[in-house]
């Protein structure tokens, strides 16, 4: 009985120094990893101030290079604004003869005379006057399940534009037309009408 007490209390006292080092291991490498977050933490804050200071004194020589093409954007938004709100449109209907037979060629001799008065705008009169190139939309609507072709033009180009259809087709006839949009809700889709669009690129 002795001799098994003797032994538990060695085998006990032997667990105690091999256990106190642990212990001491496990305190150690806490505060180590401790210490090195903070070092961390401080060389961060360290970084954020000196680049608050930085920012601080050559702010305003950094800013207005950054706002600037944003200013120009708004800019010249709205002086292309101003200037459209001046444009006087014309909407035409083109109603060919009903025996028609030509190649496509005819209708680009008419596109090429339209790109005739497309001007590229002074760095004056578009930055300043907030003009544009002239615009030219031909567009095709059916109404009832009847087909329709448009040109919606600018006003001084009217001559122009009945110029170049009559001089390929002799027997077309040119007429203005109310424009077909004002018959659209402003809001869509709703009850009665259903909206829908697509996109075509040419490769």
């Amino acid at each position: 009985m002795s001799t098994a007490l003797l032994l538990g209390g060695v085998f006990h006292s032997l667990i105690e120094s091999f256990a106190q080092p642990r212990k001491l291991s496990i305190l150690m490498e806490r505060e180590i990893t401790l210490s090195t977050n903070a070092c961390y933490m401080f060389e961060l804050f360290h970084q954020m101030a000196t680049i608050a200071s930085v920012a601080s004194d050559v702010w305003f020589y950094v800013i207005p290079f950054v706002l600037y093409p944003i200013f120009v954007m708004l800019w010249v938004d709205s002086r292309n604004e101003i200037f459209g709100s001046k444009i006087e449109w014309v909407l035409l209907e083109i109603i060919p003869p009903k025996e028609l037979e030509k190649s496509p060629h005819p209708m680009e001799l008419i596109y090429s005379g339209f790109g005739g008065v497309i001007k590229t705008p002074t760095t004056f009169e578009e930055y300043v006057l907030g003009e544009y190139p002239a615009k030219f939309c031909l567009e095709l609507v059916s109404t009832e399940g009847l087909v329709h072709m448009y040109i919606r033009t600018q006003k001084p180009f009217r001559n122009l534009v009945e110029a170049h259809f009559y001089a390929q087709y002799p027997n077309v006839e040119i007429v203005e037309a109310e424009d077909y949009t004002k018959q659209v809700p402003r809001t869509l889709p709703n009850k009665d009408w259903d909206l829908w669009g697509t996109e075509f690129k040419l490769f």
